[in-house]
């Protein structure tokens, strides 16, 4: 009696797996484009708390700026002697994800487009303003049932959350 695995069970075997492989592909590929849309939705509320940590600790005005022409944010922190922001870390949102919608209306001039998408802390961690920053990963719109947008709301008072939305 001989041991081990003829060559058609080997095949047999390998074809069973292959098939796997191919049907759960699409799954798989759904997760990694989710696991990307929640980085950086994740990466933005952490930014946009360390702006109001930041702006409390040391008791100087931080503010995100939004970029959505360059897929980009920054913290900034208010230089008092040259009146200006001077920036601290510019990031990128991972690629294929993007801004979709920034809403941050200036709470100055309501009724009005803001030409500046930002959101200001004071040393007290209040925003300046309320609204929202949706992004979206723009390989997630082809699935039916896939929430493909992460909607980061900003309260006046400084809390900040994500809600997942399909588009």
């Amino acid at each position: 009696m001989k041991k081990g695995f003829t060559l058609i069970e080997i095949l047999v075997i390998l074809a069973i797996v292959g098939i796997l492989i191919v049907l759960g592909y699409p799954s798989i590929k759904t997760s990694w484009e989710i696991r990307k849309l929640d980085d950086s939705a994740r990466e933005i509320l952490a930014t946009l708390q360390r702006a109001k940590f930041q702006a409390v600790k040391t008791k100087t005005i931080h503010c995100v700026i939004f970029d959505s022409t360059q897929n980009t944010y920054t913290l900034s922190i208010y230089d008092y002697t040259n009146n200006r922001w001077t920036p601290i870390e510019r990031k990128v949102l991972s690629s294929p994800v993007n801004f979709l919608i920034i809403n941050l209306p200036d709470p100055d001039n309501l009724g009005a487009i803001d030409t500046v998408n930002q959101v200001i802390f004071d040393s007290l961690g209040f925003a300046d303003r309320q609204g929202s920053i949706t992004i979206q990963n723009p390989n997630l719109t082809n699935y039916t049932g896939v929430e493909d947008l992460r909607l980061i709301r900003i309260m006046i008072g400084g809390s900040i959350d994500i809600i997942k939305q399909e588009s």
